[in-house]
Formats: structure tokens, sequence, C-alpha cells
């Protein structure tokens, strides 16, 4: 289930989607939702029909990425658009989603928010790499959706428009196989997964380790301000010998939970992990402090031991 400012949106069993083609509100009464006006009409209905249905009775696909998903507003307790993916991420990273919002819900903004949610979703999974989709020449209000969520114009086929919108944006590396510039680059786990996580088998081992610390930290109320990730493994060698990792969290709770933050990081060894005390004020003398402390972990994260100029990876939360 994922939830968006107004809107819940969940993907659909198949018995539920059984339902949803029914010319009939059980669908609703199983959700605790009030009839509406949901309508299933073609092509989607045929879609459903020899498709979507026999794909989700196939033990080896993964039904997230074939079922129908559909979003309600929460206050009116409506069903208001549907969407899908259009299967499992290709040899490529990329998904396609398809989206449609009933007519009397229309210009609402509801379309581009379950987009947007389907997209922040998918854009988490495992190997999705590229999130593409198509409209009609003519048809701008489903260009406008996309364009709202950041979809770039890909090509044009056919009377057809392709869009796409990318989880990877491209690295660049220098002759020593250092991320250039010289600055805290920012990044998704997705990228730092894709670049630097699955290219050998130790590799794949530290990041999973990195990945776990991750989720182990959204599930804390640990405030914190930003995450920067150095050391060999922001570099193209083979063997990195760990993950070089600076957390900057609040003074105040660093100084009181001293020993749970310790104790944390020796669950990860494969984690050099610093925990960086910020004060996190605008202005005055604490601002200043956070500066100096900031410019000292810059100055060392992007310089080698050699001296030579590198950049590291400032961690995005998606």
């Amino acid at each position: 289930m994922l939830e968006t400012s107004r809107l819940t949106i969940i993907p659909l069993s198949l018995d539920q989607l059984r339902l949803h083609v029914e010319n009939s509100t059980r669908l609703e009464e199983s959700l605790s939702l009030l009839p509406g006006h949901r309508e299933v009409v073609e092509p989607l209905l045929s879609i459903i029909t020899h498709f979507t249905v026999p794909r989700l009775k196939d033990p080896d696909l993964d039904p997230l990425y074939h079922t129908l998903w559909i979003a309600w507003d929460r206050e009116t307790l409506h069903i208001v658009a549907d969407a899908k993916f259009k299967g499992e991420p290709d040899e490529t990273g990329t998904v396609e989603i398809g989206y449609g919002t009933y007519p009397s819900f229309q210009r609402r903004g509801y379309m581009t928010e379950m987009v947007g949610g389907m997209v922040n979703w998918v854009s988490r999974q495992p190997g999705v790499l590229r999130v593409m989709a198509d409209t009609d020449v003519d048809n701008l209000p489903s260009q406008r959706v996309l364009q709202k969520n950041g979809f770039q114009f890909l090509e044009e086929i056919e009377g057809l428009i392709w869009w796409e919108w990318r989880v990877v944006d491209e690295l660049h590396f220098n002759e020593l196989g250092y991320l250039t510039p010289a600055k805290p680059i920012p990044a998704s786990p997705a990228m730092v997964g894709h670049y630097f996580g699955k290219q050998t088998m130790h590799r794949q081992m530290l990041w999973e380790e990195c990945v776990n610390f991750l989720n182990a930290l959204s599930q804390t109320d640990i405030p914190r301000q930003s995450i920067w990730i150095d050391g060999s493994f922001c570099t193209t060698a083979d063997k990195p010998n760990d993950i070089d990792m600076v957390v900057f969290v609040s003074k105040l709770y660093l100084d009181s939970q001293f020993r749970f933050l310790d104790t944390m990081s020796q669950s990860f060894p494969r984690l050099d992990i610093k925990w960086v005390p910020m004060y996190g004020e605008l202005d005055g003398l604490r601002k200043a402090i956070d500066d100096l402390e900031e410019n000292k972990w810059f100055t060392l994260f992007s310089s080698s031991r050699e001296g030579k100029q590198k950049g590291f990876l400032h961690l995005k939360d998606k």
C-alpha cells in the first residue's frame, strides 16, 4: 500500500481484480469504500481479461508488476483512478507504466499524484533504472501528468510520444577511477547500487550491508541531516576494503545517545561509520561550527591519500 497527500494506492489481488471488472459495487464494499463512478472500459477490459489475469496466475511472475493498482481519495472514500506497470524490469532496467482517471474525477490532479506515488515506489525496487510511458500526440492532459512528474520527452513514433523518467543519472570518473568533479555528488540508493554495488561479489556483499544499515537507520528516530559515502568503494576498484560513511546527526542526540549509535555502527563491520555532530542552526556561532565540521569532512573526502582531487557521494533518500 502506498500513500500520497490525498490518495491511498494499492495493487489488486486476483480476487480483487475480478471484483473490479464486475458491474457491481462489491470491490468498494470489500475495501470499506463508497460506490462512485468507477468503470472498466476498453481497451483496459481486454487487457485485464487476456493479459493481466493469466499473468497473475503465473507463480514465476511478480504480481506487483502485472496487476492493476487503484487509488482512492481518503477524504471522499471514492476510487478515482487506476494504473499498472507492464511487466518486470527488462534487461536495461526499464519498466513501463500506463494510467487513467475516471471521467468524473478528471482535472483534479489525481492522476499526477497517483503516477508520482507509483514512480516513487518503483524507483526504489531492485533492478529498476528507468520508467517509460507513452501518450497520444494530441493527449495534452496525459502529457502534463508525465511532465509534472519529471518525465522527459524521448521520441515520437507513429502518433505516440514516448517519455522517460530515469532513476539513475550518469556518474563520471577520471583516468584514475575517481569520481569527478571533486565535490559531494547527489546519488540515490538505486544509483549507488547500479554503479558500485553489483560489479563483483565483493562489492555486492559490501552494498548489501550498506543497504541493511540504511534500512535499519530508517526505522529509528535519529535526527540526521545528510549522509556522505567515500573511500575506494566510490571508485572503479574491483575490491574496495569497506565503505567509508559519514552521518551528520543532531549534536544533542549524539551527546545523549552515543552508546546506542556506537553499538549500531558495530553491527555493520564492513562499514566505517562516523557520526558527526551538527547543531542544525541557520546562523550565528553554531552555524559557523557546523560549517567548520562539514568543511573538515569535505577536505578529507575530496582528496585521495596521494593528494589527487576526487568526488564523493551525498546519499539522497530516494
